[in-house]
């Protein structure tokens, strides 16, 4: 069987059909709408138009044109020019979209679905004139030929700078729909192949492909793609995910490009570094104002919308009221960046998380709860948190002690070295340890347990610093208390 995946397309032999966002997409077209698809580089927007396009089949008087960024020559009548050869009028001897729609009528076609994709690219030509000027001329002609054509505008900053800075009628009136990240329930359609020809993944290895790839389908599909092609799915994930920044540089700054571009709309990208920075502590105000400097104004919940859509950050609660938390998503695009010299701690981490989740599910019954599964009840506030800990975050120690929720999937883990704590700390953010134990000098160690409902207050000596064997170091994992024990006890 030929391998399915192939993670530089975007015509997959399998992909996952998000039903529920190609119906919403379909009914707006047949009522004539304009439509914005936002979402960032990977994120399946193409494949989602592919979809779309194949719900007209069989429609003789609708025609679909699927544009795939402008054409060569970037100018208004190669536009035109290009639509009209998809559509079988070519070549027009007046390049106008209202030619266009008189010569499809005279053919029998009532309807036209435009399908544009990569828009950020019409927004580098020009300066952007060119973009905004024809986005304006298919608002023109949508309004002059109501219901006979409908259009989706794919992309991701640059449908926000077409809107909000050059002006484009078309997209600031359009409904906006989002390429979210995969969840866990369509990673596990996108591995069904593997159960086809009679290898079924685990939810190992299901579990370690999400916090890798934070969703992004590309991503996803890379992994899967290399685990195809033979050898332990675990070691196979540490390695070639391992070797990702180095070898697909180009495909992380394009991912970066889709949220912040030099010349276009800034705000998603300095939400993007407080995010990174200070997690759930940073204040809306400090997220407001980071939009502020662009002109004209770009509110929050546009620049959350962006990279939400983008997979970069989980959004908890309303920009516009009420309590409200944002966290960076956790995978091989937000992973903090080595220090030059010395060994790559992230690296190290990345391992270690890579082990302990190939191991969580061959441990047996005895580390799952009654039904095998186990339950997951760490609140955002410790993950966020726990997060920072991990990448350093000064802010973050004061506040650890203060942690009490508990989360778990195995019933104990041991962890051993200041590599395997970071390890066994981020798995329980993750929701998957139970009981964390951890060495402390002078024989003794820390003993973290969910049943243990008393609250656990700051290390024994006062002053005490935060080494990677602390005991508010470890209460980060989210249990609900803590006890010291003498080895030998």
């Amino acid at each position: 069987m030929a391998n399915p995946y192939r993670w530089q397309h975007d015509h997959p032999t399998h992909f996952v059909a998000r039903d529920e966002l190609v119906n919403s997409l379909v009914s707006g077209l047949r009522g004539g709408l304009a439509l914005k698809l936002i979402g960032g580089r990977g994120m399946g927007k193409s494949v989602l138009l592919q979809q779309v396009q194949t719900r007209f089949v069989g429609e003789p008087t609708t025609r679909v044109v699927l544009v795939n960024g402008p054409a060569e020559e970037g100018t208004l009548p190669a536009f035109v020019q290009d639509i009209a050869g998809k559509l079988g009028l070519a070549p027009l001897s007046r390049p106008a979209m209202d030619h266009v729609m008189e010569l499809a009528s005279q053919k029998g076609i009532d309807r036209i679905i435009l399908l544009l994709d990569e828009a950020d690219q019409y927004v580098l030509l020009g300066g952007g004139e060119v973009a905004r000027t024809w986005f304006n001329r298919l608002e023109a002609t949508r309004k002059a030929w109501p219901d006979r054509i409908g259009i989706v505008i794919a992309g991701g900053l640059g449908l926000l700078h077409l809107a909000h800075v050059l002006g484009s009628g078309l997209l600031s009136r359009a409904d906006s729909f989002i390429a979210a990240p995969f969840a866990l329930p369509e990673l596990r359609e996108l591995a069904r192949p593997f159960a086809t020809r009679g290898e079924p993944l685990g939810e190992d290895v299901i579990e370690t492909l999400a916090v890798l790839s934070g969703g992004n389908p590309a991503l996803a599909t890379f992994g899967l793609q290399h685990i195809w092609a033979g050898g332990d799915p675990i070691p196979v994930l540490r390695s070639k995910f391992g070797s990702f920044p180095s070898h697909h540089a180009d495909f992380l700054r394009a991912v970066q490009d889709s949220v912040s571009h030099r010349g276009l709309v800034q705000a998603p990208g300095r939400v993007l570094a407080l995010v990174r920075k200070h997690g759930a502590n940073v204040s809306r105000e400090q997220l407001t104002e980071a939009c502020a400097p662009d002109t004209p104004h770009v509110d929050l919940q546009q620049a959350l919308q962006l990279l939400e859509a983008a997979g970069l950050v989980r959004v908890s609660g309303s920009p516009l009221g009420g309590p409200l938390k944002i966290s960076p998503v956790p995978s091989i695009i937000n992973l903090p960046t080595a220090p030059s010299g010395g060994a790559s701690a992230p690296e190290q981490l990345l391992s270690d998380i890579i082990s302990l989740l190939g191991n969580i599910h061959r441990f047996g019954r005895d580390f799952h709860g009654p039904n095998g599964r186990g339950r997951r009840t760490c609140t955002a506030r410790d993950q966020d948190l726990a997060t920072q800990r991990l990448q350093g975050h000064p802010g973050a120690d004061r506040q650890l002690p203060h942690l009490g929720h508990g989360c778990g999937h195995l019933r104990h883990a041991r962890v051993e070295g200041s590599g395997g704590v970071e390890a066994g700390l981020r798995a329980g953010l993750l929701g998957w340890v139970d009981v964390l134990e951890a060495p402390r000098p002078a024989r003794s160690r820390w003993v973290l347990e969910r049943g243990d409902r008393r609250r656990s207050r700051y290390p024994p000596q006062d002053g005490a610093p935060l080494g990677a064997h602390s005991k508010a170091n470890l209460i980060a994992v989210g249990c609900h208390g803590a006890r010291h024990e003498r080895a030998g006890l």
